[in-house]
């Protein structure tokens, strides 16, 4: 990449001193991450490179530059014309050499360097989130193997300190870095990323099986024996444990599709009831949040409704006969509880980001295939608030220059009634106590001085006196060194808090 990033940048700087146009090289961005539009094609044999000049959307017929030049369309255009000539003329000058090297990316892909030699993804955890990623990898065109059988492998799990000999299962996953597409697959898979600059333009960590939450492992063996290589895409199975219930359908809150399936089942009218504390019921542990479905409370048609679903979400839904737990709340708790099919809403428009709503709207109607109610958020006024169950505040700019008053009054009512707020990044930070008083939250950052304790005294004495001694060098390298736009964190979570 580097070799030809060379050749073709010489190609480019070649036309534009003809013409006597400033330009530079390789001081504000970088490659590391590898969804760019130049990165990814370079993981696939290709050269990647972005064309572009200042201005863009926003730039219209002129843009007055820092030194007070102007730089006008017609020469961004005439640039980009310039440089689309060039690249040309270079690929057609070096296209023998060019071509070699491509076949070259290939083969030698099969020759992977370093001591890893691929990975192996469980999917003990969720089954449906391993398939999706293995449906990602094969679309990339990365060869995936499954185990047909049990396999002992010297292996390393993802931010272990060790490696050591591990079982694997039948239905388990395996990536070979021996094959042609191996530098992607690294890329995409492994756990830990290294560069030596302190800065990153963008994200700096990704890892997929990490974002997937599948259970991953590196090892230095090969493709063991015994495995079969997997073609289009996977799909996990799923089906009803234990024939059909005389007493009740129990749904694990486990798989990611669960909430598909417990959502058709409300559609279609069925009556359920969720979990709050765990049990244990035919000598499987069941955890906070399994959906219960009473068969005596609901029509003929469950049986055969659970059965369909379960099938066509990759979810095992189990029966038991009896009300009676091994361990644990029995299934006539209290502490069992009926639900409903919720009404959601989501708030749109200024001040609401138009890229996290679009996020929200896809999750919703593309990975739980919920439907939802966009409302403006200029129009919380007039909205009959009590259609909806729960309402999400995604995040954006300042909510309070909207959401005057009279509107906050109107949202602590519904919520008074019943309703559920949810508020994400500037969502949550209008919610707490000194912005819309909605809650009595407030920011680590906005605590009182004898609100703090000693420690978060003396740290913040010692950031200001170190701060008086810097460079602006010196305090552009430190916040350098503080922007960290990617990261991945090992974190406990307590699952009897409400969120």
């Amino acid at each position: 990449m580097k070799k030809w990033g060379t050749i073709f940048g010489k190609g480019n700087a070649k036309a534009f001193d003809k013409l006597g146009v400033k330009y530079y090289v390789g001081e504000d961005f970088d490659m590391f991450y590898p969804g760019y539009g130049d990165s990814w094609p370079t993981f696939n044999g290709a050269i990647g490179m972005t064309y572009e000049q200042a201005g863009h959307s926003r730039g219209g017929l002129a843009v007055r530059k820092p030194g007070g030049e102007t730089l006008t369309l017609r020469e961004r255009a005439r640039n980009h014309f310039t440089t689309s000539i060039a690249t040309l003329e270079t690929s057609v000058k070096y296209r023998n050499e060019r071509l070699k090297d491509f076949l070259s990316f290939w083969e030698s892909g099969l020759r992977p360097f370093g001591a890893v030699k691929g990975y192996i993804l469980k999917e003990d955890r969720d089954p449906n989130q391993a398939a999706r990623l293995v449906s990602l990898l094969l679309k990339q065109g990365i060869e995936v193997h499954q185990l047909q059988q049990p396999a002992q492998l010297q292996a390393q799990q993802f931010f272990s300190v060790k490696s050591a000999k591990e079982t694997f299962p039948g239905g388990s996953y395996f990536v070979s870095l021996e094959q042609p597409q191996s530098r992607l697959a690294r890329t995409i898979l492994e756990p830990v990323t290294a560069i030596r600059d302190t800065f990153f333009y963008d994200v700096s960590a990704w890892s997929l099986p990490v974002a997937y939450g599948v259970r991953a492992y590196s090892t230095e063996s090969s493709l063991p024996q015994g495995t079969r290589k997997l073609v289009g895409k996977v799909a996990p199975k799923g089906s009803v444990v234990g024939g059909v219930a005389t007493y009740a359908y129990l749904i694990p809150w486990e798989r990611s599709d669960a909430a598909k399936l417990v959502w058709r089942l409300l559609e279609k009218g069925h009556h359920l009831s969720v979990a709050t504390r765990s049990f244990e019921s035919g000598g499987r542990n069941f955890g906070p949040g399994t959906i219960i479905a009473f068969v005596n409370s609901d029509s003929e048609s469950l049986h055969i409704d659970i059965r369909q679903l379960a099938s066509s979400y990759g979810v095992d839904v189990y029966t038991t006969t009896t009300g009676m737990t091994e361990k644990g709340i029995s299934l006539g708790s209290n502490r069992i509880n009926r639900i409903k099919r919720p009404e959601i809403a989501l708030l749109t428009g200024s001040p609401v980001s138009s890229s996290e709503f679009g996020e929200l709207w896809y999750w919703f109607e593309q990975e739980l295939e919920i439907p939802f109610t966009a409302i403006r958020a200029t129009e919380v006024g007039e909205v009959d608030l009590s259609k909806y169950d729960v309402l999400i505040l995604a995040d954006g700019g300042n909510y309070q220059t909207t959401l005057d008053s009279a509107k906050v009054d109107k949202l602590k009512r519904w919520i008074q009634g019943g309703g559920i707020l949810i508020g994400m990044r500037e969502g949550a930070r209008f919610l707490i106590k000194s912005r819309s008083g909605i809650t009595p939250a407030t920011l680590r950052s906005e605590k009182k001085e004898d609100e703090k304790s000693k420690e978060e005294k003396d740290q913040e004495k010692a950031r200001k006196e170190a701060a008086k001694h810097l460079t602006q060098y010196e305090k552009e390298e430190r916040d350098r060194l503080e922007r960290i736009p990617g990261t991945i964190f090992k974190a406990i979570v307590d699952n009897t808090h409400p969120i």
